[in-house]
């Protein structure tokens, strides 16, 4: 039995105190969080070219040193190609010349400042939409925090909109117990429940359909959420919540990277395949697993149930949108790639800039130029 290492138990023996240090926080912004913005916070907003339609994407971008990249006008055309009007949502300011620019691809730009994160930007959005009284039949929330399209064979949106649920993800985190697999191979069966403790899809797509957009739960969600410049507490108050909403109503809902059918997927790769993805996994933040996997490669451990094992350990810890990256784009299963792991460790790095040798070269060196 491994025992806890010191940074975890030094971690736990704190979280208490942390804990009740920031009660007062914790009440302030759950109690007015949301009141404080809209009173306080001066927001801009701008009429964009497009006029707005029936389907609509809420993207909310966070311009580093408040200029657009050029990546952003890949993500709006794709969407204004699937007929999707976009209000575009920027957490920093933006200069007049990318203002000009961005109102030319969209239905509305706002800008406003970065309170809340990306669930601060949505709610801005979404109280616009509300506000014009648009009947919406599709609601797309989108970040910045992937590159997206990355390629251009899978339409994620259309395959999306083709599943017939109330709420599609790409993926979702903590489906699978994330003690899954400690006591070795085909310890236990891979079960994927949305009832585990921070289940939750992940918020950098989502699509909801118009029986979930007008209900009143979703609505007072967003009237009602408690705006907080704490991240911890922006993904428990956002993402869990806004997924626990979903769950405890008569909404359906799923994902279209299926982290059920993972098993069968890997085991039906030939095993250099599966060697790809397991060496070019993607660990920014776990380090136990991180140090597991560095110890397995300098070994060379490398069986093929080893190989299935480890992968899907990895994803049951970790989610599958940091892990999988080059799973994802190797085998086209979405045009998506999360931006975080690039500024990472040094591992967590090279293994994403592997991720670029599988794309399109004018997406590569578009990333190219952004990460440099």
């Amino acid at each position: 039995m491994r025992l806890p290492t010191l940074w975890k138990i030094k971690r736990e023996l704190l979280r208490p105190v942390h804990q009740f240090l920031d009660l007062p926080y914790n009440l302030a912004t759950r109690l007015f969080g949301a009141r404080y913005f809209d009173h306080f916070k001066k927001v801009q907003s701008h009429y964009g070219e497009h006029p707005l339609k029936s389907k609509v994407a809420v993207y909310v971008v966070f311009p580093k040193r408040s200029s657009i990249n050029q990546s952003y006008f890949r993500t709006l055309s794709y969407l204004n190609k699937n007929d999707y009007s976009v209000v575009i949502v920027s957490n920093a300011p933006l200069s007049d010349e990318d203002v000009s620019a961005l109102k030319t691809v969209s239905a509305q730009l706002i800008i406003r400042p970065n309170f809340g994160y990306d669930f601060g930007g949505y709610r801005q959005g979404i109280l616009f939409l509300l506000e014009q009284k648009v009947q919406i039949s599709r609601l797309l929330l989108l970040n910045d925090s992937c590159w997206f399209p990355t390629f251009y064979e899978v339409n994620w949106l259309q395959i999306a909109e083709e599943e017939n649920l109330d709420l599609v993800g790409f993926t979702s985190n903590y489906g699978i117990d994330r003690k899954w697999g400690q006591r070795g191979y085909r310890s236990t069966r891979w079960e994927y429940l949305s009832t585990h403790k921070n289940f939750h899809y992940c918020s950098f797509a989502l699509l909801f359909s118009e029986k979930i957009i007008y209900h009143s739960s979703f609505i007072n969600f967003w009237k009602r959420f408690p705006l907080t410049d704490r991240k911890s507490k922006v993904v428990r108050r956002g993402e869990i919540g806004l997924t626990r909403l979903v769950l405890s109503g008569d909404f359906s809902h799923g994902e279209t990277f299926k982290i059920q059918n993972l098993p069968d997927r890997l085991s039906r790769l030939n095993y250099n395949d599966l060697l790809n993805i397991f060496l070019n996994l993607i660990i920014p933040e776990d380090r136990d697993l991180q140090a597991d996997h560095e110890r397995a490669v300098r070994d060379e451990t490398f069986d093929r149930d080893f190989l299935e094992h480890f992968i899907l350990r990895s994803v049951a810890r970790q989610g599958a949108s940091y892990g999988l990256a080059y799973f994802i784009s190797a085998l086209r299963e979405a045009p998506f790639l999360k931006k975080s792991p690039f500024f990472a460790d040094k591992k967590s790095r090279a293994n994403s800039m592997k991720c670029l040798e599988l794309l399109p070269a004018e997406v590569s060196q578009e990333i190219h130029s952004e990460i440099a």
